[in-house]
């Protein structure tokens, strides 16, 4: 199912190539994330306030809730040409 998330952190490394605040993700499923572990910020949220996305700047980890590859447009907004500068090792 589709649905509309917010950007919180447009500078975010992870949303850098995305220009809109408000994109449309896939979802297919109701789970959620209640806590957020510590060192990680809230970058994306959903229109009923759930945690859609959240970050760790530190060691440039990122998790979702949203399928990130269920719409082909957002993964390559989100990854092409980034490979080095999305990768936590180097």
């Amino acid at each position: 199912m589709l649905k509309k998330i917010q950007i919180l952190s447009p500078a975010s490394p992870i949303f850098k190539n995305i220009t809109d605040e408000y994109i449309d993700v896939f979802q297919s499923h109701k789970d959620k994330v209640n806590d957020v572990p510590p060192n990680f910020d809230i970058i994306a949220i959903d229109g009923d306030n759930i945690i859609q996305a959240i970050e760790n700047k530190k060691f440039n980890i990122w998790g979702f809730q949203f399928h990130p590859e269920g719409l082909f447009l957002v993964l390559l907004t989100i990854l092409v040409g980034r490979e080095e500068e999305l990768d936590p090792l180097s």
